[in-house]
């Protein structure tokens, strides 16, 4: 008999470990998807057609788990309208907020060999590290200033920022830096990918000084900034404008906005 959607959304908030792993397989099983997890060392890891992923909190495995690695990068890949984008392997791949790197299963499963790099200030770094071994990985944040400051984490849901937050789980001090740290690995990228929970135009301003070409860009600017949810998606567009980006595609539904620019 199949798991109800309900029943089964009661039981994921319920069980950990190696008792969930049994309820998200026997629920896959019976809807004949290969999607499997099981826990090792304090981690989940998805598998699915020889692809493999590592992940810390069970709710940011949740909807990958349940619908497969190739449904969410569909997804991902409307999401960020990636493709609009000619991807050629060896294409440089920056993913700014990356989380667990979903994204990049995208471009595996097209098999399209890109170069990724993560910019990833929480600790699902470490995950990332274990799932993309051969890929860069850096842990900071990125603004408009190389500093300390206080990062504001939504540790179930992934809402981590910069910008306060309403009822964050935890506070921490982290290190920023700016895009400038770019010119260190790369001259040039071909997709800048960002989400950074509102904290976009602190991040994109910086570009103005850039000696580095960023061919083109996808942001998040939905209601996402701060305690009064706003969106960043005019201060993006102005600032993008000003340094020879145009807005070629959005992607809107009720929750998500998300820009996607290509250099002039």
């Amino acid at each position: 008999m199949k798991i109800s959607s309900n029943i089964y959304t009661f039981l994921y908030k319920k069980f950990e470990n190696n008792l969930l792993c049994l309820l998200v397989n026997t629920r896959n099983f019976l809807k004949n998807l290969n999607t499997r997890i099981h826990f090792k060392e304090n981690l989940y890891v998805l598998e699915e057609n020889n692809n493999k992923l590592f992940v810390k909190n069970k709710f940011r495995l949740k909807r990958i788990a349940e619908k497969g690695l190739g449904a969410r990068s569909n997804d991902l890949a409307e999401i960020y309208m990636l493709n609009s984008v000619n991807f050629e392997d060896e294409d440089n791949v920056v993913d700014v907020g990356a989380n667990i790197g979903e994204i990049y299963f995208y471009f595996k499963l097209k098999n399209i060999k890109i170069k990724y790099c993560t910019i990833e200030p929480s600790d699902t770094n470490e995950t990332l590290i274990k799932s993309f071994p051969n890929a860069q990985h850096f842990k900071f944040a990125l603004s408009n200033k190389e500093k300390q400051k206080k990062f504001y984490l939504k540790e179930n849901s992934g809402d981590n920022s910069l910008i306060k937050i309403k009822s964050p789980t935890k506070i921490v001090n982290i290190n920023t830096k700016t895009l400038k740290f770019l010119e260190k690995y790369f001259t040039n990228i071909k997709l800048l990918k960002i989400d950074a929970e509102g904290g976009e135009p602190e991040i994109l301003i910086v570009i103005k000084d850039l000696n580095i070409k960023i061919n083109y860009i996808s942001v998040d600017v939905g209601y996402e900034r701060g305690l009064r949810k706003l969106d960043t998606s005019r201060r993006c567009d102005v600032i993008l404008k000003k340094f020879g980006y145009s807005k070629i595609n959005e992607y809107r539904n009720q929750i998500r906005k998300v820009n996607l620019y290509k250099k002039n």
